[in-house]
């Protein structure tokens, strides 16, 4: 072989290898993230520590709030209303907010963006229904700005700088931006192919407007298995939860069998996406999604009857449904829940004992509760299906 030519194949060979070496150099000092917190990955919403002025609040990370909002205890610290704001503008729930510059917030030394103004609410229903100290949400702004990574697995959520990635956060998915949220591009249920709104600040499942939710439903492809509450800002209402007899897909991903709920607009909550390690790049519009240990987890709707609050510290029973396995074993509204399987309610938060009452059906749950002044032992089994009907539906 001529001697000029086995030198510049050797140059050919030389130039690759230094090439992948940088390449794979690259990949291995992209940046990590900026900051890391943790999260409990139990049904519970993700809240964050947010500092305004000498204050630590508890925020819910909440991707289907277009801005920021605070509790109406904080208007003395966010000063004069610049003026308001109507939330579900045209719908009989109409709310009109008030609107104030934004403030000052960090996450840790991590000034969280405001570019547009934030508005108070009073979410002490919020904060019954979650039972925790929320006093915020902190919307879209937090993803225009960051890319957010939550795992499931280990309860971390992470912020990257724009413009990080990494083939480990799996495979991409589109994403669809609109000025007041976004959305994952074509997912499919049976027949029905949609856009649905990425939604951190719903803990409950994959969410169907009423006419697709009676599609499916009058096609045989969904089963009601209970009437359940939900908050929001326009006030309690109640949503049907049902099972899949559909396939779900998105990109690669396949379920069958799936609860759904009824809900104002297609969105995908807590409970769906905590089937993956998710991480949203909405500065570049793409999802990226890599399966998590709960990816096959068939899940379960509330199989006990009982409605929870968290009131002054103390679990209530708020409504039970008629037929339910806890309205059979005697508990009450109003009851106060002091003692779950024999362990104190104080040491366990309220998402802890939903999940208990979602675990599985013919599980036996014991309960001590106070009523009038006296302690009860009841005990029922968890169970799917029953009566639907419920006592104080119009609350």
């Amino acid at each position: 072989m001529n001697k000029r030519l086995v030198t510049t194949l050797f140059g050919c060979w030389m130039a690759c290898l230094l090439l992948g070496l940088q390449q794979q150099a690259a990949v291995a000092q992209s940046p990590g993230p900026l900051k890391e917190f943790r999260f409990r990955p139990d049904g519970d919403l993700i809240t964050l520590p947010v500092r305004m002025g000498n204050d630590t609040l508890t925020c819910v990370l909440d991707s289907g709030a277009t801005g920021h909002v605070y509790d109406v205890s904080l208007e003395n610290q966010l000063g004069t209303p610049i003026g308001e704001v109507i939330a579900n503008r045209g719908l009989t729930n109409e709310v009109r907010l008030r609107a104030f510059q934004p403030p000052e917030v960090f996450l840790e030394d991590l000034v969280i963006p405001a570019n547009r103004p934030v508005v108070t609410f009073d979410l002490s229903p919020f904060r019954e229904a979650a039972g925790c100290d929320m006093r915020g949400f902190l919307g879209l702004p937090v993803f225009e700005k960051w890319i957010v990574q939550l795992d499931f697995n280990t309860g971390v959520i992470r912020f990257f700088p724009p413009g990080s990635h990494s083939r480990e956060w799996g495979n991409i998915l589109p994403l669809t931006r609109t000025t007041k949220a976004f959305y994952v591009k074509n997912l499919r249920i049976g027949p029905i192919t949609e856009s649905f709104l990425f939604d951190t600040g719903a803990n409950g499942q994959i969410g169907l407007m009423n006419h697709l939710y009676d599609r499916l439903e009058g096609g045989g492809q969904v089963s009601t298995v209970r009437n359940a509450l939900s908050v929001s800002v326009g006030g309690t209402f109640t949503k049907r939860e049902g099972r899949l007899h559909a396939t779900t897909i998105l990109g690669p991903y396949s379920h069958e069998g799936l609860l759904v709920e009824t809900s104002p607009v297609n969105k995908l909550g807590l409970a769906y996406l905590s089937r993956f390690l998710i991480t949203i790049d909405l500065p570049n519009s793409r999802l990226y999604l890599r399966k998590g240990r709960a990816y096959a987890t068939r899940q379960y709707p509330d199989m006990s009857g009982a409605h929870l609050l968290m009131q002054e510290g103390k679990v209530v029973i708020d409504l039970i449904d008629d037929g339910s396995p806890a309205k059979g074993a005697g508990v009450q509204e109003w009851d106060e829940i002091v003692q779950v399987d024999g362990k104190p309610v104080g040491d366990m938060s309220l998402a802890s004992i939903r999940t208990l009452f979602r675990s599985v059906p013919g599980r036996l749950i014991r309960l001590t509760v106070v009523r009038d002044d006296r302690q009860i032992d009841l005990s029922f089994r968890l169970k799917e299906h029953f009566d639907l009907r419920r006592e104080g539906a119009t609350k």
